[in-house]
């Protein structure tokens, strides 16, 4: 599903790339519980992030998941976010 999510990226379609990153990271956390892919993830959604604005992306996450992002997952995105400058 990443590279799926990586060409929508590339192609600028950050909205649906985005549901793809969303609706991949709890398969990650649940079933394989590697820490590196989690990062991944959470790194790969740092630039839709800043791309997109902080109320599109909650927006998104929202109607992905039906509930708000975690404050833990919140706190590891916003703060890849910042360092991209």
């Amino acid at each position: 599903m990443a590279k799926w999510a990586r060409v929508l990226e590339a192609q600028g379609n950050y909205a649906e790339a985005l549901k793809i990153y969303i609706r991949s990271l709890p398969i990650e956390q649940e079933h394989n519980h590697n820490q590196d892919l989690i990062d991944y993830y959470i790194n790969a959604l740092a630039p839709m992030l800043k791309q997109l604005g902080e109320s599109l992306f909650q927006a998104i996450w929202r109607e992905t998941t039906g509930k708000e992002c975690t404050r833990e997952m919140r706190e590891a995105i916003w703060q890849e976010r910042d360092k991209l400058g």
